[in-house]
């Protein structure tokens, strides 16, 4: 499944292995259109097409090998990565965590921040729903069309699955990297293959060559074609 706008759908999907979720499917029509990533998962509870235990990665995730459910879940309890660290007050969503993680709890951080590994996360989407109906009010307070200081985002439940739910404290084995040209060599002469994920960000500065570079490096790494693909 993959979450996108209308109009972003690749040609390379096969539609009939993949369900494509447009925003409008879920997000109600007053708060479109919106890019931000922080407004569309504040609205995860609502995805149509969702079981109950599902996995949820941004863009920027990549798989290096073939994972197992166990990676993500051991029976019924999500299993992912929460840890204590210090706070950046310009670090890339810090002030989402500390957000999410004060009002779920109630208490306030300043120095401090409770972080989820930056990875693929595991849902239970009844959690996901009651969290949502209880800080309804807040979190469409919240909203805005491009990302501001007092957005939520999937951090939120995260959280409250935390608090609320046994989860099993499991870290995946993942590097992550934000694209520039002059790491480029240093990515393709990585092995890939020892990680769960590598985390890629781009950036303005990458070139189409520089992409090439990439693909041809995941192709390596997979070169039959998935069944999502054409």
């Amino acid at each position: 499944m993959i979450v996108m706008c209308d109009s972003q759908v690749p040609e390379w999907i096969n539609r009939e292995k993949v369900h494509i979720i447009y925003h409008s499917d879920f997000i109600p029509e007053k708060y479109l259109p919106t890019f931000s990533s922080n407004f569309i998962e504040t609205f995860l509870p609502l995805l149509p097409l969702v079981e109950e235990k599902f996995i949820y990665g941004n863009d920027d995730m990549f798989p290096c090998r073939k994972l197992s459910k166990e990676l993500f879940f051991k029976g019924n309890i999500p299993c992912y990565s929460i840890y204590v660290r210090d706070y950046f007050e310009t670090g890339p969503g810090d002030y989402l965590r500390r957000n999410a993680y004060n009002l779920i709890t109630g208490k306030k951080q300043y120095k401090k921040v409770v972080t989820t590994q930056h990875s693929v996360i595991s849902f239970k989407l009844s959690l996901l729903q009651i969290c949502f109906k209880k800080y309804k009010k807040t979190l469409l307070k919240s909203l805005s069309r491009f990302r501001e200081p007092q957005n939520y985002n999937q951090y939120i439940y995260s959280f409250y699955q935390m608090m609320e739910d046994t989860i099993i404290n499991k870290q995946q084995k993942m590097i992550s990297y934000s694209l520039k040209p002059e790491i480029i060599e240093k990515i393709i002469n990585l092995d890939l293959k020892k990680y769960d994920y590598i985390c890629l960000n781009d950036d303005v500065d990458m070139k189409e060559t520089d992409w090439k570079k990439i693909q041809n490096k995941f192709e390596t790494l997979f070169p039959k074609k998935s069944k999502y693909e054409k």
